[in-house]
């Protein structure tokens, strides 16, 4: 049960009746979908929904430029359920990759996100390296593209007191 508590340094406020929501998105974190084999890169996990793709793409360790990079655990199952919640759609990585599907030009991860999205917003889930921000927004490379998207968001996390960075 979630309730007011300290963590980590700040003072975590729950509404009353939001603690079923809390335990259902937790529930939900498990509930992965078996892999599909669909490239030689690698295997993935993938559900469809509706609107907003949500994509873990180094939930499992993968290679960039020859070199293997450490998985960032529990993105993909994060995902999962935020998608869930809001009947989006969601794609993590799973064992093994040969490659890194933010870092490789054409790799067919990208392809199916873009599929999943159909034109709506995707959001990629990473861990961070403490940089002294919670929260860093990346633009793309065209992010003007995004300013629908990234204003709302940016301007809750600043309300809701995270430290936020972007690109």
């Amino acid at each position: 049960m979630v309730n007011d508590e300290e963590m980590t340094g700040r003072l975590i406020y729950v509404s009353p009746g939001r603690d079923e929501e809390f335990r259902a998105l937790v529930e939900g974190s498990v509930l992965l979908p078996d892999p599909i084999p669909v490239s030689s890169l690698g295997p993935w996990r993938m559900v469809r929904g509706l609107g907003i793709v949500f994509s873990a793409p180094h939930e499992v360790a993968h290679i960039r430029d020859g070199e293997s990079k450490h998985a960032e655990r529990g993105t993909g199952p994060l995902a999962f359920a935020l998608a869930r919640a809001v009947g989006g759609s969601a794609i993590c990585t799973a064992e093994v990759q040969a490659g890194d599907p933010n870092w490789d030009i054409g790799h067919p991860y990208c392809d199916a996100v873009f599929q999943l999205a159909v034109h709506g917003p995707v959001i990629d889930v990473h861990m961070m390296r403490p940089r002294g921000v919670e929260m860093c927004v990346g633009l793309g490379p065209v992010k003007q593209l995004s300013d629908r998207l990234w204003h709302p968001i940016v301007d809750e996390a600043i309300k809701a007191g995270l430290q936020v960075s972007i690109n």
